[in-house]
């Protein structure tokens, strides 16, 4: 298993970022690499809601599955997603702080196949890359969170 730790400070409540980090709804007004977003599932959300979101990074269209496995509002939630032999785990906490509130982000992954543990290998010199995305992710949902 590998991955990374963002931490970012909003200048909002825990209550508003929450809903910031959360809205998968409008993500696409907001987040330049989401092209598409729609829920799977019916209902609000919850443990088992499930989401479908359409990514375009350097000219490439990814849809990503995901499953929320913890919801914990407005503290935390962990999104799950299993691709390409690949188990992606991503998720934050959000915890008031004199001014706002900060924003631990979360991204790990675990290769699960043979094939998955050998480009595994490969995904170590993309990591960097990877961390500036969900950077970027954070960094536009912190201007939301702070707009509403």
């Amino acid at each position: 298993m590998s991955g990374f730790t963002i931490t970012q400070h909003i200048k909002s409540t825990p209550e508003k970022a929450f809903v910031a980090l959360c809205d998968f709804t409008h993500a696409p007004e907001f987040h330049q690499h989401v092209v598409e977003s729609h829920f799977l599932t019916n209902g609000p959300l919850r443990v088992g809601t499930r989401i479908s979101e359409t990514h375009q990074v350097l000219g490439w269209k990814e849809i990503d599955e995901m499953t929320i496995i913890k919801f914990n509002p407005p503290h935390s939630m962990v999104l799950e997603e299993f691709t390409h032999g690949t188990l992606y785990r991503f998720g934050f906490e959000v915890a008031e702080t004199h001014g706002g509130c900060k924003v631990k982000h979360v991204f790990t992954h675990t290769p699960k196949t043979l094939m998955a543990k050998i480009t595994a290998m490969l995904f170590f010199f993309m990591n960097a890359s990877m961390k500036k995305l969900h950077q970027q992710d954070l960094a536009e949902a912190k201007a939301y969170a702070e707009a509403l």
